[in-house]
């Protein structure tokens, strides 16, 4: 159920839109300055954003219903209510900011936090990517994805030796990626070792015998 084949990303409420008349200028400067001085990160840049109904508002137009349409869908709509004030009107569609759709990526990673979704599909690898890829403590044998309240463990070593490749599997708006550190799943190794230590599994979550009495130093060969 994880797995599918990427579609092209549907518009959403927050998303901004920058949408072009061609010969009618005063829509661009309708849309706000080009340059925004003392713009926070949590501001729209320049274009119409779509609002909690799913509308966007363009001058003389009014409202447009654009949520759930593709871009090129939402270029036919507003061309479309656009056509009842000009004849025949060039327009092009643009997004310029992608605010309505957020994967969550957690754990092991070198930048956890909100990853927006935009019209590069959100693949497992494609998450891990844009949060700065796995730390070396990550244990890439235990990943969680929490979809809908229903956690799904993922084993990205176990997928490979299966032949199912990772990059099929989709992320979609809300999800939870987790990515477990390897020292929740490490072996006690005491005794007559070299030093007595936590044992840490492999990237891949595996964890031998020899593995473990290495990390150890070994035995002592006094008293063992």
């Amino acid at each position: 159920a994880l797995l599918g084949r990427p579609a092209a990303y549907t518009l959403g409420a927050g998303d901004v839109l920058q949408v072009t008349v061609w010969d009618h200028p005063e829509l661009t400067i309708a849309q706000g300055p080009l340059q925004q001085t003392n713009v926070r990160p949590s501001d729209p840049p320049q274009g119409f954003v779509i609002d909690d109904a799913g509308n966007v508002q363009v001058p003389y137009a009014g409202n447009v219903p654009v949520a759930g349409l593709t871009v090129d869908g939402a270029r036919r709509a507003i061309s479309a209510a656009l056509a009842h004030y000009f004849v025949t009107p060039k327009v092009t569609v643009r997004v310029a900011s992608f605010r309505a759709k957020h994967v969550h990526v957690d754990g092991e990673v070198r930048t956890p936090g909100t990853v927006p979704v935009n019209d590069v599909p959100m693949t497992l690898y494609e998450a891990v990517g844009r949060a700065g890829g796995f730390l070396p403590a990550a244990d890439q044998s235990r990943l969680v994805l929490v979809r809908g309240g229903v956690s799904y463990p993922l084993d990205l070593p176990g997928m490979l030796a299966r032949g199912t490749n990772p990059a099929g599997l989709l992320l979609r708006d809300g999800d939870l990626l987790r990515v477990l550190p390897r020292e929740e799943n490490g072996v006690y190794v005491m005794g007559e070792v070299a030093r007595p230590v936590t044992a840490l599994p492999l990237r891949t979550g595996r964890l031998t015998l020899s593995d473990a009495l290495s990390q150890a130093g070994s035995f002592n060969s006094a008293s063992a």
